[in-house]
């Protein structure tokens, strides 16, 4: 059966005896360019927040993103579940250890790029730490509690440059659409405006090399409101739920205005490619 953990960034686990249990992590995010066939080191810092001893145990998998942006880990046997899965390429040292309470511990983090990654592109893994307490009885009733705890760093791998094999030429793509306007009314005058934005390049798309903003028009065409749409980290081979709100002014006459979906992608190269998507809504 498909393993799969369901892990919001930056989101613990955390299930606890009467005693403060946990762990935290730093960075919870990297992100890099690395040239192909090179390698990259550093630490990640494990600090146990609670009082109790904790048994801290690393793992590497790949991780691609829901619609919602919630990372779906890719472990050993589901290594083909997304092309662009860099599991491989971490591994971490020490694969585990005892954190008493308060202790900070470094894990040290090696990432070896591929000369000629296939397919050409992108690579996405994560750093797991799982934490459970060396005392799993109770404190009454000597019935056992499972208490586990657990955080991940996000590694975001983009080539540096392109490559050239012999007469093919492997470039770095930013290709995208929109793919749909989702337009909900969650109150009388307010609604959520949400394009579904894919991701159809090889590489990342990074929230500093993204614009957007719907466009309010009245049927006559004038401008009501420009809404900013929030940057993100959207990954290849995949699509993001992007959001924003709309709170209708009062003296905002009832009827039909037309929404316009602009999103302005920079690519690794510094061109810019604009995508557009238009549709409807109803004011009453």
């Amino acid at each position: 059966m498909v393993r799969k953990i369901l892990l919001i960034l930056n989101l613990l686990l955390l299930l606890a005896t009467g005693s403060l249990a946990g762990i935290s992590l730093t960075p919870l995010l990297i992100d890099l360019d690395m040239k192909p066939g090179s390698a990259y080191e550093g630490v990640l810092e494990v600090t146990n927040t609670g009082t109790a001893p904790m048994k801290v145990r690393a793992m590497v998998a790949g991780f691609y993103s829901s619609p919602n942006g919630v990372p779906r880990f890719i472990f050993m046997e589901d290594e083909k579940a997304y092309a662009y899965s860099g599991r491989n390429l971490l591994t971490l040292e020490p694969s585990e250890a005892v954190l008493q309470g308060g202790e900070v511990k470094e894990f040290a983090y090696k990432i070896i790029f591929p000369e000629v990654p296939k397919p050409f592109g992108g690579r996405y893994m994560a750093a797991l730490f799982e934490a459970t307490p060396l005392e799993e009885e109770a404190a009454k009733g000597g019935s056992r509690i499972k208490v586990a705890t657990r955080v991940a760093c996000l590694f975001l791998i983009r080539p540096s440059e392109p490559l050239v094999l012999g007469d093919q030429f492997l470039d770095l793509e930013v290709k995208g659409s929109i793919d749909k306007v989702i337009v909900k009314k969650v109150a009388e005058r307010r609604f959520i405006i949400a394009p579904v934005f894919t991701n159809k390049g090889n590489v990342h798309i990074r929230a500093s090399e993204f614009g957007g903003s719907v466009i309010v028009r009245s049927a006559e065409g004038q401008t009501v409101i420009s809404l900013p749409i929030e940057p993100h980290n959207i990954l290849p081979g995949t699509s993001f739920i992007l959001k924003t709100v709309w709170d209708v002014p009062k003296d905002l006459p009832a009827g039909r205005y037309k929404l316009e979906v602009k999103i302005e992608v920079t690519d690794p190269y510094g061109q810019k490619h604009l995508f557009s998507s238009q549709t409807d809504v109803d004011v009453g």
